[in-house]
C-alpha cells in the first residue's frame, strides 16, 4: 500500500521518539539498591547506645552497572541513629553509614532508601543487648554496688522512686575519665537517669558526693560502687 508523505513523516518522527526513549534521560529509572553480597553490616549484635563495629553497606546499580554519585537515605525507628543520615555512592556503587543502636535490648531495624530504585528500602536488622542498670537510692546505696562489664558497654544509672539528693561522681584514680551525672556537683531527684559509656578496660570507682567520699584515688566509701571493665 502506498504511504503518503505525511504518513512517512509521522513514522520518521515516531522513530526519533523511540531513539530518544532509549537514551538514559528518557527511560524510566533502571536503578536498583541491595545489600552488598559481603560485609553488608546486617544481623550484628551490640550494646544499646553503642555504635556497631561494622558499617552498613548497600550497592546501587544502574542497568546492572555500579552507579556513582547516587544519594542513599538512612533511617532507624528504634531510637538509635545513623551517621551520616545520607551518603553518596562511590565509583563502585557502594554507600555506607554507621549504626548506633537505641537503648534497651531486643531487635532493631534500619533502612536504606534510594528514590525510584527497585529494592528500596533495604532493611537491616540488629540485636541490642540491654545496658546493665545500677539503681541509685532510695536508701544511701547504689544497687548493685559492684558489676563487671565488657569494654565498650554502657551502664544506666536510674534513680529509684523517691530517691533524692544523689549524684554520681567518678573517683579521682580511674584509669580514664568516665561521664559523671549531669549537673555534677549538683544533685538529682527521681525520676532521673543517665548512661555512662566505658570504652576501655580497668577498674572504675564512683561515689555520691553527698553521701559518700573519695579519701584516696583508689578508695571510695559510703554511698559508692565499683565497675570492673574487662
Amino acid at each position: 500500500m502506498r504511504r503518503t508523505l505525511p504518513a512517512i513523516a509521522l513514522l520518521a518522527f515516531g522513530a526519533v521518539l523511540c531513539a530518544c526513549s532509549d537514551d538514559n534521560g528518557g527511560n524510566p529509572t533502571t536503578l536498583a539498591v541491595a545489600k552488598t553480597t559481603t560485609n553488608s553490616g546486617d544481623a550484628q549484635t551490640g550494646a544499646g547506645g553503642q555504635a556497631l563495629p561494622n558499617p552498613l553497606r548497600v550497592i546501587v546499580t544502574d542497568g546492572g552497572a555500579p552507579a556513582n554519585g547516587v544519594t542513599v537515605s538512612w533511617a532507624t525507628p528504634g531510637g538509635g541513629s545513623l551517621a551520616p543520615a545520607t551518603s553518596t555512592t562511590d565509583a563502585n556503587g557502594i554507600a555506607t553509614t554507621t549504626w548506633t543502636l537505641g537503648g534497651g535490648g531486643g531487635a532493631q531495624t534500619a533502612s536504606a532508601s534510594v528514590n525510584s530504585a527497585s529494592g528500596s528500602p533495604v532493611i537491616f536488622t540488629a540485636t541490642s543487648t540491654a545496658a546493665p542498670t545500677i539503681t541509685v537510692g532510695p536508701a544511701l546505696e547504689f544497687s548493685p554496688a559492684t558489676i563487671t562489664i565488657s569494654a565498650g558497654q554502657s551502664v544506666q544509672f536510674i534513680w529509684a522512686t523517691g530517691a533524692t539528693n544523689h549524684n554520681v561522681s567518678p573517683a579521682s584514680g580511674n584509669p580514664t575519665p568516665i561521664p559523671s551525672s549531669p549537673g555534677l556537683p549538683g544533685v538529682q531527684n527521681a525520676p532521673f537517669q543517665f548512661t555512662a559509656v566505658f570504652p576501655s578496660a580497668g577498674t572504675f570507682r564512683y561515689f555520691c558526693t553527698i553521701h559518700g567520699a573519695n579519701p584516696t584515688p583508689t578508695t571510695v566509701t559510703g554511698m559508692s560502687g565499683t565497675i570492673t571493665v574487662n
